[in-house]
């Protein structure tokens, strides 16, 4: 029974792999290169760019869906090219930034302000928490900056977040990556017979197959892969501008808690004060019984209250220290009180401190619309949409089969050598691809509105924010050129008392209002505390842009 020989199986396989070899190698090639150049792309990024996501939203006028989809689409692109142009203004740079040879949806992600990205603790690179103190005594000197510097490297959802990083990288490098391998095919028939039972010669085939993308599915994968990776981005920059944005608040509110606990220790010392010189007057006999009984009372009152606003302030601290993800047993020093900072007009968060009057005016009612597109949040909702746009644009190029073809080799029985191309696909009768694309094309729909209601709720919280703090600073304004009350102002009041220059009615009457005349100066500081906060959340502007440390103050105690 007569087989194949070696050097005719040998000959063809090789002829086919060869050919398979030849057909692949440009499609590798090109698809590694891709690869490279992305990864090299996104390491020579620079820090400040910025770009727009228009383009790819506009490029959704193909898209068959109803008209209020295609309006708001057109609305997203023409804020886009606002957004473009006001990046370039900010004081928030983006973390990293992608520049896709085939996609227009990389963008500038504003993520930390320039102080913070210059000044970072260490931990922040390796998304590693800062090492645990050598003992429980251990104390830490906290700023306003310090506090945000350390929410930002420490905070558990900025770590996980940009943990999320990588895989959004990698799903981008595999995108870029062609799908689909060339296949070899292997046929070797030595048992051949004619109808008479003579024995023929083996037969042999060999084919190979390339499938081939007809309507340029890659492009669309990557595109959607860049915007995944650049909305992971742009969430990364959110969760560090709300750890920001927490750490101030409860940076502010420790600092207003030890405020007040600091009022009610002096009125509980001048109380006791207070107290002493009633005994001293009871023993002369120039007070009744019931004058000595009411301070008595007052006294203990007094002191209660001031443990209590002890209380608050270590719970103020134990919040900060949630925040700030440290261990409870870290003693902090805040440093100086609320007193001990000084704010800036609205103009100076937009870019303009010198401006005022109406052009001030002008600057503030136009606010939502310059300084909206830079919010992460809006950033990664209309990245959301461009995703969402390329799996639509993927989903109708997939409703063209592909085609799987290559060269084929062949010897017969009889010894005739057969040479050609084969040609494969699918042919599409039962699965069209048309419930897919109305699939994606819902879920664009879908994106688009959340694009729009996140703007719009942006645009609402800024003129809350902007509107609070303007009433906020207007009041900081007027009443910083008063004079504050001191304790001394109180204690003159009871040394009048004691000498028989007041009554104690009169004592109590003064030092109540003296006491509520701090407390008001504490509130006021405390309120235009928090509303710069909402501004910083509102229009993710520096914290510098609003707040500025004065001369030192006396610190408040570790607890």
């Amino acid at each position: 029974m007569p087989f194949i020989t070696a050097r005719q199986f040998w000959f063809g396989l090789a002829g086919a792999m060869a050919v398979c070899l030849f057909s692949s190698c440009a499609t590798v090639k090109s698809a590694f290169s891709r690869a490279v150049g992305i990864g090299h792309a996104n390491s020579a990024t620079n820090v400040g760019g910025s770009s727009s996501i228009g383009t790819s939203l506009d490029a959704a006028n193909d898209v068959r869906l109803p008209a209020q989809a295609t309006a708001r689409e057109q609305t997203l692109g023409a804020e886009s090219a606002t957004a473009s142009a006001a990046i370039s203004q900010t004081s928030w740079q983006n973390e990293m930034q992608v520049a896709a040879p085939e996609s227009s949806t990389s963008v500038a992600i504003n993520a930390l302000p320039v102080s913070l990205q210059n000044d970072r603790l260490p931990g922040t690179a390796t998304n590693e928490p800062l090492p645990a103190p050598s003992s429980a005594s251990s104390e830490r000197i906290l700023g306003l900056r310090d506090a945000i510097q350390l929410a930002v490297s420490n905070n558990p959802d900025v770590i996980t977040m940009r943990a999320a990083g990588p895989v959004s990288n990698a799903g981008r490098l595999a995108a870029a990556t062609y799908p689909w391998n060339p296949s070899v095919q292997v046929e070797v028939a030595p048992y051949a017979h004619d109808i008479n039972g003579n024995q023929l010669a083996t037969k042999n085939l060999v084919s190979v197959s390339q499938p081939i993308e007809l309507a340029h599915q890659r492009r669309y994968r990557i595109r959607a892969a860049e915007a995944g990776w650049n909305e992971q981005q742009a969430l990364i920059a959110q969760s560090e501008l709300t750890a920001s944005v927490a750490a101030m608040r409860a940076y502010f509110d420790a600092l207003y808690r030890f405020g007040l606990w600091k009022v009610a220790q002096d009125s509980a010392t001048l109380q006791v004060q207070t107290a002493q010189a009633m005994e001293r007057r009871f023993l002369a006999g120039l007070t009744t019984p019931t004058e000595r009984t009411t301070v008595h009372i007052l006294e203990r009152q007094s002191q209660r209250t001031a443990d209590l606003a002890r209380v608050d302030f270590q719970n103020a601290l134990n919040s900060l220290r949630s925040v700030l993800n440290l261990p409870i047993n870290i003693d902090l020093d805040l440093g100086p009180g609320l007193d001990s900072y000084t704010w800036r007009p609205m103009t100076s968060a937009l870019g303009h401190p010198d401006i005022a009057g109406d052009a001030a005016a002008s600057i503030l009612a136009s606010a939502d619309s310059i300084r909206i597109a830079q919010r992460p949040d809006v950033y990664a909702a209309r990245l959301a949409a461009s995703q969402a746009k390329a799996n639509l644009d993927l989903a109708k190029a997939n409703t063209i089969p592909n085609v799987s073809t290559g060269p084929t080799y062949e010897r017969d029985e009889t010894g005739t050598l057969f040479l050609g191309v084969i040609a494969q696909m699918d042919v599409p009768v039962w699965n069209t691809g048309g419930p897919a694309v109305r699939q994606r094309a819902a879920e664009y729909q879908q994106q688009l509105i959340t694009a729009e209601q996140t703007r719009r709720r942006a645009v609402l919280q800024a003129q809350a924010a902007l509107q609070r703090y303007a009433v906020a600073y207007h009041f900081w304004q007027n009443q910083r050129t008063l004079k504050a009350t001191s304790v001394e102002d109180i204690r003159r009041v009871v040394d009048a008392f004691e000498h028989g220059q007041a009554s104690f009615l009169e004592v109590l009457s003064v030092r109540d209002s003296l006491l509520q005349d701090r407390k008001s100066q504490l509130e006021l500081l405390r309120e235009i505390s928090q509303a710069s906060a909402d501004v910083v959340a509102a229009l993710a502007v520096d914290p510098d842009c609003l707040i500025e440390p004065v001369a030192d103050h006396a610190s408040p105690p570790g607890a």
